[in-house]
């Protein structure tokens, strides 16, 4: 029986780092995120099923909220929804604004700039919508998230890699042969001792996130 490869300790994963990204400046930075991957957190973007529901149900009811502001019913007070509320009393009550007398002018130019405003603030709702509607089709095309409990390790360490990669000025390539990749296989051998895994897939996951904005020694 083969005796056990004794893991390498991190000193020496360091240096292979520094190594490969050519740059003796980070060694003290890739020794701060090697610490925070062996500090047990929460996933990153928690159950990739669960997400992806969730994405899509909310899509669908961001669907169902466009699809009835397109045909509101005529004469439904689409002011009450969308009129500053200062302009409330005054539509609902007849209650003009105190300081304002209670003449026909002043009521046309109440209602005039509460009509604006209704408009402005109904275009704004559909942008909103069209916006979050937009982040959920990211959520689902990305995969964001895990399959069970597998697979978060390497996006941590793919994170890191891509974070050093920002900071070298070397480009998140995903290939086998890449420093993006080898960097954060070398970050995964930090974590886990297991060497040489294949971190393409996470790298790309990392690399095309646009959430991934928070460093990584805070993982």
């Amino acid at each position: 029986m083969r005796a056990p490869i004794p893991r390498r300790d991190t000193n020496d994963i360091v240096a292979a780092i520094v190594e490969e990204c050519g740059d003796p400046s980070i060694e003290g930075h890739v020794r701060a995120l090697i610490d925070g991957l062996r500090t047990e957190t929460p996933p990153l973007f928690g159950n990739r099923k669960v997400n992806e529901e969730f994405a899509d149900k909310l899509r669908r009811r961001i669907n169902r909220v466009e699809a009835a502001l397109k045909v509101v019913p005529e004469g439904f007070p689409l002011l009450v929804l969308f009129a500053p509320e200062a302009f409330l009393p005054f539509y609902l009550l007849g209650q003009f604004p105190a300081g304002q007398g209670a003449t026909a002018e002043i009521a046309e130019g109440l209602i005039d700039t509460a009509m604006e405003q209704t408009q402005k603030r109904l275009e704004r709702l559909q942008q909103d919508l069209a916006t979050l509607r937009a982040r959920c089709d990211q959520v689902i095309a990305l995969g964001l998230g895990e399959h069970g409990s597998a697979g978060y390790p390497q996006e941590r360490a793919a994170l890191c890699s891509r974070e050093i990669m920002d900071r070298c000025g070397l480009p998140l390539t995903c290939s086998p042969t890449s420093k993006y990749c080898k960097v954060a296989s070398l970050f995964f051998e930090a974590m886990t001792g297991e060497e040489n895994r294949d971190m393409r897939r996470p790298c790309e996951s990392m690399a095309c996130s646009p959430f991934c904005t928070e460093k990584s020694s805070n993982l």
